[in-house]
C-alpha cells in the first residue's frame, strides 16, 4: 500500500480567539480523565491530577497521577506526537484505511491507500481543499512538524458556513 500523509488545517475566526487566549468558560472545558491504578492487585480510581489518598502496606499515602499532555500516534508508517485532547477518528474501506485527529479547528488526516487508488483518492481531498480554498479569507505558507522533520503546509482562514459540499 501507498502511505499518503495529508494535513489540513482550517483556522475558525472563533478558534483563532480561543487561541489567542480569550476567557473560556470553566464549565466549557472538557472533563478530566479518569485514570483507573492497579497497586497489587487493587482498584483505585483517580482523577487526573488530583491526589487521592490510599493505604498502601497499613500505612496512609497520597497518589496523584497525571495524564502526559500528549499521546503518540503511530500507523501507516507514520508517527508522530499529538495534543490529548484531539478527537481520534479511524476509517477503512477497501480502498483505504483513514485516521483523523481533530481538535479547536484543526484536522490531521493520515491515509493508507491501497495500489491503484491514490489518485481516485487524491483528486477527491484535492476537491475538498478547492472548495474550501475559494472560500478562505487568508492562505499563508506554513511549516509542520512531523517525525522531527519540518514539513511544507498551507493554513487557510475560513467560514465554513460559506461552503456547501454535495456528494
Amino acid at each position: 500500500m501507498r502511505r499518503l500523509l495529508a494535513s489540513l488545517s482550517c483556522l475558525l475566526p472563533l478558534s483563532v480567539i480561543a487561541l489567542r487566549g480569550a476567557p473560556q468558560d470553566p464549565e466549557a472545558a472538557p472533563p478530566p480523565f479518569r485514570l483507573t491504578v492497579t497497586i497489587d492487585g487493587v482498584e483505585h480510581q483517580l482523577v487526573d491530577g488530583v491526589a487521592k489518598r490510599i493505604e498502601l502496606g497499613g500505612k496512609q499515602v497520597a497518589l496523584k497521577a497525571d495524564v502526559a499532555p500528549l499521546r503518540h500516534f503511530a500507523a501507516a508508517g507514520v508517527e508522530f506526537d499529538y495534543p490529548r485532547e484531539m478527537v481520534f477518528r479511524f476509517d477503512a474501506d477497501l480502498a483505504s484505511r483513514r485516521w483523523t485527529l481533530e481538535a479547536r479547528g484543526v484536522a490531521v488526516t493520515v491515509a493508507e491507500v491501497a495500489n491503484g487508488t491514490a489518485e481516485v483518492w487524491l483528486d477527491g481531498l484535492f476537491g475538498v481543499m478547492r472548495e474550501i480554498g475559494e472560500h478562505a479569507r487568508e492562505v499563508e505558507s506554513c511549516t509542520v512538524r512531523f517525525g522531527g522533520k519540518e514539513l511544507p503546509a498551507k493554513r487557510l482562514s475560513t467560514s465554513l458556513d460559506a461552503i456547501k459540499f454535495e456528494h
